[in-house]
């Protein structure tokens, strides 16, 4: 079986909004599966304010929001091991598939949002920064123009702790 989740939603999206842009809209936002991306400013006038949930088993979309980005014109994509997983053994394995080794995932980065330009790239590299150590991972967003990193580590007493990219538009948290 092959499954292109990883980057589906992202490539959704950004197809509703080529589309979008494409009937002469300016300003809207397109939200898949919590996948977004959004142009021009919100009904307020403001830019858009998106939500970071906090990574906690059982918990719906909105039900804990960790940190409030301030999105213009850019993408966001979120990937964690939180919603999608399995157990065996009473360890803990994320549906993401480590490509260097094959075996899924085990790790203590819980969850990675990016902002990059199209919602296809921020998507695919919120994946592969699941995979990456978080060392790997800054390094990689710093080298690349355009996009910005939050991550969620989860630390050996269970807390979360949170980590991100210099310029991260973040606006508040809860």
């Amino acid at each position: 079986m092959i499954d292109v989740n990883a980057i589906a939603k992202g490539w959704g999206v950004d197809q509703i909004f080529e589309y979008l842009i494409s009937k002469d809209l300016l300003r809207f936002m397109v939200e898949v599966g919590g996948e977004v991306r959004v142009i021009g400013a919100n009904n307020k006038g403001y830019k858009w304010k998106i939500g970071i949930d906090r990574p906690v088993v059982g918990n719906q979309p909105g039900d804990d929001i960790l940190a409030v980005i301030a999105l213009n014109n850019k993408a966001m994509a979120t990937s964690g091991n939180y919603r999608n997983f399995f157990e065996f053994d009473d360890e803990k394995y994320s549906h993401i598939v480590d490509p260097r080794n094959g075996h899924a995932l085990q790790s203590s980065i819980s969850s990675v949002s990016v902002l990059g330009p199209t919602c296809i790239d921020a998507d695919a590299l919120a994946t592969a920064l699941n995979v990456m150590s978080l060392d790997e991972g800054k390094a990689l967003i710093d080298s690349l123009d355009g996009f910005e990193a939050y991550w969620i580590i989860k630390d050996s007493e269970g807390q979360f702790k949170t980590e991100f990219s210099n310029n991260m538009p973040i606006v508040g948290g809860l």
